[in-house]
Parts: C-alpha cells; sequence; structure tokens
C-alpha cells in the first residue's frame, strides 16, 4: 500500500492482532491517496488488517471512497467473528459528507467469499455509466485459515482427493477461482474489460508451518509463510491487460513495494488526468515496473530487502532475522525460518508427511 518497506513503516515483526492499538502509520501516503488526486474513484473489498484501533486508521479515512469487508484477519468465513467480536462492515462517506460504519450483522451466516464477490460485481456494473477511472483494491479472505467453504465446493474433490482437510482446502481455491470468473465476467457485460488492468497477487508463500496438517506446498521452493526463505517470499502474481500486454513471462525482480509507483505512473500517462494537488510521499522503496511487465525491459530494482526483525516471532523465527537478496546472491543473517525445510508437493506425500530439516546457521549465503 505504501510502496515503503516494512521496516519504514514499523510492520516488520508479526500481525496485528484483535485489541492491539497500532497499524500502518498516518503519515504514509498510500495507493488510493495517491490515485484520488488523478481523479479516481476508490474502492477496497475484504481484509484490510492495516489497523482500526482508530477511526483514522481504517480504509475508507484513508484515501477509499468506501468499504466493504473487515479490519483484521483469520475471522469465521461464516459468522464473520474474530477475537470475539463481530468484523463485517460497509463503510462509506453519506451526501453530507459524514462518516457511516455500517456493520452488517444482516449478513451473519452468509459466506465471505461469496459476500466480496458480489460486491465487486455490483461495483463494477455501477461503473458502466461512468467516465472518470477507479481502483478497487480486492483482498480475498481465502485461502487463509480458517479453512470454511460451502459443501457445494468440497463435494468437487470428493472422489479424487481421499484427505479431508486438503479436499477442503482444494474447494476453497475453487471458491476463489469461480468468484475470480464472476468478476472478470462483470467487466465483460459492463464493456469495461478492454479498459482495465488486473494485477493478481499473494502476500505470501503457503502455510506449511505451525499448523496441524499440511494441505499445501511450496516445493521445490524451501520453507513457506513466516520465513525468508523463497517458500516463503515467493507467490503467484500476474498481470491482465488485454490489447496492451501480450502473453509472456517474467523473471525480473518485482516486490510488493513496486505497486504504488507503478499504478502511479500508470495513471500519469492518462494525458487529461492531472494531479489535483501535489503529491509527497516519504522515500519510496518501490520502482515503477511498467515498462518491464508490458515491454520486457530490464529492471531498475536490484535488490531486495526481505525484512530486519530483531525480535522472535510466535509460529516463526526464534533468533534475529534478517534477510536481503542482491541480483543473484541472497544473504540470510540469524534464521530464515521456520518453517525451514522443504515441504514436497501431496502427491509425492502420501505416506510421509514430514519433512527435512536442515541445520540453522547464523550466516547462509545462497546463489540463486
Amino acid at each position: 500500500m505504501s510502496g515503503r518497506y516494512p521496516i519504514h513503516t514499523g510492520l516488520q515483526h508479526g500481525i496485528i492482532h484483535p485489541g492491539e492499538p497500532w497499524g500502518l502509520p498516518l503519515d504514509e501516503t498510500i495507493i488510493p491517496q495517491v490515485l484520488k488526486e488523478y481523479n479516481y474513484s476508490t474502492h477496497a473489498v475484504g481484509k484490510w488488517h492495516l489497523g482500526m484501533h482508530k477511526w483514522s486508521y481504517t480504509p475508507a479515512q484513508r484515501g477509499f471512497d468506501d468499504f466493504f469487508g473487515y479490519y483484521l484477519g483469520s475471522q469465521n468465513y461464516d459468522t464473520h467473528i474474530r477475537g470475539g467480536g463481530y468484523d463485517l462492515r460497509s463503510d462509506y462517506w453519506d451526501e453530507n459528507g459524514k462518516f457511516v460504519d455500517n456493520v452488517r450483522y444482516d449478513l451473519k451466516g452468509q459466506y465471505s467469499t461469496e459476500l466480496y464477490t458480489q460486491r465487486m460485481v455490483d461495483l463494477i456494473s455501477s461503473k458502466k455509466a461512468k467516465t472518470n477511472p477507479f481502483f478497487i483494491y480486492m483482498a480475498y479472505q481465502n485461502v487463509h485459515a480458517p479453512h470454511m467453504v460451502p459443501q457445494r465446493y468440497i463435494d468437487q474433490y470428493s472422489t479424487h482427493i481421499k484427505d479431508k482437510q486438503e479436499q477442503t482446502f482444494a474447494a476453497m481455491v475453487s471458491a476463489m477461482d469461480e468468484g475470480i470468473g464472476n468478476i472478470t465476467a462483470a467487466l465483460e457485460t459492463a464493456g469495461l474489460a478492454d479498459n482495465t488492468i488486473i494485477v493478481f497477487s499473494s502476500d505470501n508463500g503457503a502455510n506449511v508451518g505451525c499448523v496441524g496438517h499440511v494441505t499445501a506446498s511450496n516445493y521445490p521452493y524451501r520453507g513457506g509463510k513466516r520465513s525468508i526463505y523463497e517458500g516463503g517470499i515467493r507467490s503467484p502474481s500476474f498481470v491482465w491487460a488485454r490489447g496492451r500486454l501480450a502473453p509472456a513471462s517474467s523473471d525480473a525482480m518485482i516486490h510488493v513495494t513496486d505497486w504504488l509507483p507503478t499504478f502511479w505512473g500508470l495513471a500519469s500517462l492518462q494525458g487529461e488526468l492531472k494531479p489535483n494537488n501535489p503529491i509527497t510521499t516519504k522515500p519510496l522503496d518501490g520502482f515503477n515496473q511498467w515498462s518491464v511487465i508490458s515491454e520486457n525491459k530490464p529492471a531498475e530494482r536490484t535488490e531486495i530487502l526481505l525484512n530486519i526483525d530483531p525480535y522472535p516471532l510466535p509460529c516463526g523465527h526464534k533468533v534475529p532475522n534478517y534477510g536481503i537478496r542482491w541480483k543473484e546472491w541472497k544473504l540470510i543473517l540469524g534464521s530464515g525460518g521456520p518453517p525451514s525445510g522443504w515441504f514436497p508437493a501431496p502427491a509425492a506425500m502420501e505416506e510421509d508427511r514430514t519433512c527435512s530439516k536442515p541445520v540453522e546457521g547464523y550466516v547462509e549465503l545462497y546463489n540463486i
């Protein structure tokens, strides 16, 4: 959101738990605030998890015109309860400029993935008659724990996946996939598909540590969520823009901090759009990667700071955790995990679900 590394925003250590009074600092400029200056309408759907102890930390007060979703993480998909509290809301500004927080108790019992998809479809349909550009940040809850999904999705896997928990995980992927299909269909129906850029990304590798039963795999990469090994930091991503991007793949270094400057650059390319006010940010760690993505030009980025965290993390590293990538070299000081082993693909683990656990050294240097 900010275009800056977590160490520069104070978010490098773990997550925001229920009741904790902190979040992304208010003096950070984030993507919707930049795009609002170019007359974009901005909307957020799904997971926020960047602060909620004061209203000023919530999405509709940080550049988004409205928000439908939940402030925290790991909530129940049906009851929408997390940490003993109900967390599903529609936030917006009314016609008098008053902020409205509408807690959606009426949606209790409805699967969140389907609710978020429907909100996306409604938003897209409303854009058909509009002329100003729009930005929608959509963060599905799937496939984060707790693993929950309607039975009709599980039934698709009842014959060829034996393990019940793996059935549920696969079904959650299908539920999300169906939702994405409905969103893209809505863009086609509204006549907006040819003028829309879609970015699909994830925040980390599969969760293969600190879980009772492993249902995912990052193989052949090592480690997983909460580690700074490749299995923890690599995630699937693609950019789709009909008529603007030819089918291709890239091995360029692209980091989540790159999206703010990339979207900013795209907005500024539209000649009729000019910023309403001077846009100021703190020094950015990200780069505008559009020429890398669209023209396969060499990336300006040559390094990625993976993290600097000197404190132990529950379900994570127990000693200081530092990591950096520079060109083909990767340096880890302290501990890169856990998880630290290789978790083979599920098909290769029918009988044995243990993993190798290499000895963790204080200094690790790899040519990757």
